[in-house]
This record gives C-alpha cells, sequence and structure tokens, in this order.
C-alpha cells in the first residue's frame, strides 16, 4: 500500500497491490504540483508502470496538461 497524502483541504490517493505481486513506488517521477502515485509492477515477467492522478477542479486544463506531459517525457525519455 502506498500514501499520497493531499493538504489541510484534503485529498489525497492511495495504490493497493496483492502481496504477492512485486512493486514498488517511483516518487522520483511523480508530479511536483499534482496529486499522484507512480508505481512499477512485475508482474509475469513483464513490467508495468501504473499512475493514478487526482486534477482539482481549481487547476486549468492547460496547467494540468503542462504538467503531465512534463512528467510523462521525465518518467519514458530518461
Amino acid at each position: 500500500m502506498w500514501r499520497a497524502d493531499g493538504d489541510i483541504n484534503g485529498g489525497g490517493l492511495i495504490a493497493y497491490l496483492r502481496s504477492d505481486i512485486a512493486g514498488e513506488r517511483k516518487p522520483q517521477l511523480e508530479f511536483d504540483e499534482i496529486e499522484s502515485i507512480f508505481v512499477e509492477v512485475n508482474f509475469d515477467e513483464c513490467r508495468w508502470l501504473i499512475l493514478g492522478t487526482y486534477k482539482p477542479p481549481s487547476m486549468s486544463n492547460q496547467k494540468f496538461q503542462e504538467k503531465f506531459d512534463y512528467t510523462l517525457e521525465k518518467a519514458f525519455y530518461k
């Protein structure tokens, strides 16, 4: 289980993984200003990168898209 707690106004994310599946959280890939959890899962000799994120209603779609694109570039084009 991994948690990304929100702020004093609420929010937050949680990710669960079955105990018989290998996985680890990748905090270096997570957004700076957006609640998110990146988890790398190793399953059936494959690696999966799973992202959970939340866009607050107060954030513009454009700002969210910019942050999202930047994080994906960081994750996949290192």
